[in-house]
Parts: structure tokens; sequence; C-alpha cells
């Protein structure tokens, strides 16, 4: 989620993407997971990834993630790392966050809402990670420390 890349940037590979910003900007990111999640609307997967842009070391929890989910099940899964639970590193049953998001909505805008009130109907199941995994990147400090380069 965010603006579209400057200098038209594309991420990596060969497939397509779309760039789509919560509305408003800077809204928080349960309105960027519902702008997003509402703009993948065709063909819709049976899981959707919701991972945090600022988390270098993602791929591999994401990894993790999807090896627990090729064993099955209806519950989404939330990586928890250093025993907290990471909502922005998970991969959510498309029919329960669509569920989800539709009761938000009924209510009133997702400005500002959590995460946690965003996702309070979604059954989830912890499923740990590698330490590490989930931190983010807040600082310069932050960065240097998980490895960017930074100026």
């Amino acid at each position: 989620m965010g603006p579209e890349p400057d200098g038209g940037a594309r991420p990596p590979g060969d497939g397509p993407a779309s760039f789509v910003r919560e509305h408003p900007p800077f809204a928080g990111p349960a309105a960027a997971v519902v702008a997003g999640f509402r703009a993948g609307s065709d063909g819709r997967a049976p899981w959707c990834a919701v991972v945090a842009c600022d988390m270098p070391r993602v791929a591999v929890l994401v990894r993790v993630l999807l090896a627990e989910a090729a064993l099955g099940g209806t519950t989404s899964l939330v990586a928890v790392d250093g025993g907290r639970d990471q909502p922005l590193a998970a991969l959510y049953r498309s029919d329960a966050l669509d569920g989800a998001i539709d009761a938000v909505l009924a209510r009133g805008p997702a400005d500002n809402l959590s995460m946690r009130s965003l996702l309070a109907s979604v059954r989830t199941r912890p499923v740990p990670v590698p330490p590490g995994t989930t931190h983010d990147v807040d600082t310069w400090s932050d960065a240097r420390a998980l490895g960017v380069d930074v100026p």
C-alpha cells in the first residue's frame, strides 16, 4: 500500500502489479489492508498475505506461514515473534477477512481503525516464527541494525 513509486519503478518479477493507497492517506494499516484487499477482488485466492512493508526479514516468516497453510485448515495464521502476535505478518483466510471488512465498513470508514478491531471476528492460530523475522524499521538505526543499506 502507498503511493505509486516515482520514475516508473516496478516490483521485481514479470507479474502484474497494482499500487493502491488507503483513503484517506496515512489512515493506518487497517485502512491499507481494506484498500488492498478490496482492490484485488477478481479471482481471489483462498489465502491473503498481509505483510508490513518495513520488515526486511519477512521472507523467512512468509515461508513458515506458507508451509503451515499447506497443511490445510480453515483458520487464519498469524506470526508470533517473541511471544507477540503480529497481525501485519499473517496469512488470513480470504473469506474471513472479507467478512471482517464487510462488518467494519457497515459501521463506518476504516480510517484510523486498529488492526485488532478490524480482525476481531477473524479466527486465528498463532504460528511461531524465527526470532527477529518481524522486526521492523522505524529509524535509521533500526535499518542499520537489520542490515539495510542507508545513506
